[in-house]
């Protein structure tokens, strides 16, 4: 039978799932999960539910899987409490199963917030005590962020909300974004000299104490953090305000300065190019206050600027920028003071926020339209200096209070 949802990945040995997609029955949905944003506009033209760019939050999986069931005309496939997750090379796998307690030898439960984390001989649970879903974390030989052994000793957590859990293959730490740093017997110097632990202490300061088999007690200091200084000094006597920085895709980095234009520093180079606004060059900066840099699915980078409105500059220039400006004289724009930009990819759009109005940028025609949206109370929202879009596809905006739009 044809399957209903399909989450595909872009680039496979062999094969290419944008290949695979425009060959899949007409009313099967499929998601993409890739490293890659470049495909993203490809996914799009081939009517995908929705995008996942690796790594991905649960939540954000969550939001994906609703709309391609809303799709399919399902409100679900199994309750909570009859699925499990398995954690699959970053993918989120829905598992028709029972979890059969009886068949499971716990050897440690953990409670942080409101998860709780049950260490067996089999694997790591995750139980999320508000959804009632579990993930299981297993080793996974060809994943090296996978968690290094199923047999679980002890867990604990460190002042970050970081949790440390003891296996009987060395010490590994569960990250944020759904990967496990493993600590293990090496042959450097200082490195765990025992794989079997059995117990984990994590002290005030944040030290990791582990007990294991036949190497004593091995202390994990956490690892110290030095700073490098880039950007520093004044001009005529005032100082370079950073107000937004961007690594792009390629290493590079982009920051504004307050008042004092664009800086670049190309990967590899040693030091940053300065671009500030100049009123004989129609082509340079809009203006030299800046407040906002993202750089969009194709590459290309969108300035926001306090009083120039926002700048769009060509990837393929930016050794020698060019802008391309959007004010309120020559767009739809309804301010030329902008405090806050967000890249809406599931939309191909951007959210542009000013001081009293809220702004989208359609990608694919260059059209700008006003968000017209009101309060409970019929009033309008003012004072508004940023913007976020969350996962399941909700506008954020803080300024004088937060409100919040479900843009489904």
């Amino acid at each position: 039978s044809n399957p209903d949802i399909v989450f595909l990945d872009i680039e496979m040995d062999g094969i290419n799932g944008l290949e695979i997609a425009a060959k899949l029955p007409g009313n099967t949905c499929f998601i993409f999960t890739t490293a890659y944003l470049r495909y993203a506009l490809e996914g799009f033209d081939l009517d995908a539910v929705d995008y996942l760019h690796k790594p991905f939050s649960f939540n954000r999986f969550q939001t994906a899987f609703s709309k391609a069931l809303r799709r399919i005309g399902r409100s679900h496939l199994q309750t909570a409490s009859q699925c499990i997750i398995v954690k699959q090379d970053y993918s989120n796998i829905p598992v028709v199963a029972n979890l059969d307690t009886s068949q499971l030898i716990f050897n440690r439960l953990f409670s942080y917030g409101d998860y709780l984390w049950i260490g067996t001989q089999s694997g790591l649970y995750c139980y999320n005590t508000q959804n009632q879903f579990c993930i299981l974390y297993q080793h996974n030989p060809n994943n090296p962020h996978s968690i290094s052994s199923n047999f679980i000793t002890d867990i604990d957590k460190n002042s970050s909300g970081d949790i440390i859990i003891g296996t009987r293959n060395g010490v590994n730490i569960y990250q944020r974004n759904d990967q496990f740093v493993t600590f293990s017997r090496g042959i450097q110097a200082r490195s765990l000299n025992d794989n079997i632990v059995n117990r984990i202490f994590v002290d005030k300061n944040d030290n990791i104490w582990a007990g294991t088999d036949f190497g004593g007690i091995n202390i994990m200091a956490p690892q110290r953090i030095t700073f490098n200084y880039s950007l520093q000094g004044y001009e005529k006597g005032v100082p370079n305000i950073i107000s937004t920085v961007l690594e792009d895709k390629e290493g590079n980095i982009l920051a504004g300065i307050v008042d004092g234009g664009l800086a670049i520093k190309r990967k590899g180079a040693d030091s940053f190019s300065f671009f500030k606004h100049n009123p004989g060059d129609p082509r340079s900066l809009a203006h030299n206050n800046i407040s906002g840099i993202i750089q969009d699915l194709h590459g290309n980078y969108w300035i926001s600027t306090i009083g120039g409105g926002l700048d769009k500059l060509d990837k393929n220039n930016l050794s020698h920028p060019v802008f391309e400006h959007y004010n309120s004289l020559n767009s739809s724009l309804t301010s030329d003071d902008i405090h806050d930009i967000a890249l809406d990819s599931a939309r191909n759009a951007l959210w542009i926020c000013n001081g009293n109005h809220i702004n989208t940028l359609d990608f694919s025609t260059g059209a700008i339209n006003r968000l017209k949206f009101y309060t409970q109370s019929k009033e309008p929202v003012h004072n508004m200096n940023t913007i976020f879009i969350d996962s399941q596809s909700r506008l954020w905006i803080g300024g004088n209070g937060v409100y919040v739009i479900d843009l489904e």
